[in-house]
C-alpha cells in the first residue's frame, strides 16, 4: 500500500473474517435428471463430467432433497435417430 493509506480493516482481521465466511458456503449440488433415448443418457454423463471439472457436486437422478439446482435433460428428437 502506499505511504499515508491505511485499509479500513487490518488485512489479519480481513483474512480471518473471509475464512469464516467460506467455511459456511456450501458448494452447489446438481441433480440431474434423464428423460428419454440413450443419446440422452450420453448427454447427461458430458455434463455431468463438464460440472465435475467446474467444481460443482453431481447426483443422477438422486432422491434425497440435498440439492439446489436441477436439470432435467429430455429428448428433443422427434423421429427415429
Amino acid at each position: 500500500m502506499g505511504k499515508g493509506i491505511k485499509p479500513a480493516v487490518p488485512v489479519k482481521q480481513y483474512t480471518s473474517e473471509v475464512k469464516k465466511i467460506t467455511k459456511t458456503i456450501k458448494k452447489d449440488k446438481v441433480n440431474i435428471i434423464t428423460l428419454g433415448c440413450s443419446k440422452n443418457m450420453v448427454d447427461s454423463e458430458v455434463l455431468s463430467g463438464q460440472l465435475l471439472a467446474n467444481d460443482f457436486d453431481v447426483v443422477h437422478e438422486n432422491a434425497k432433497l440435498d440439492h439446489n439446482i436441477v436439470v432435467v435433460n429430455t429428448c428433443g428428437f422427434i423421429e427415429i435417430s
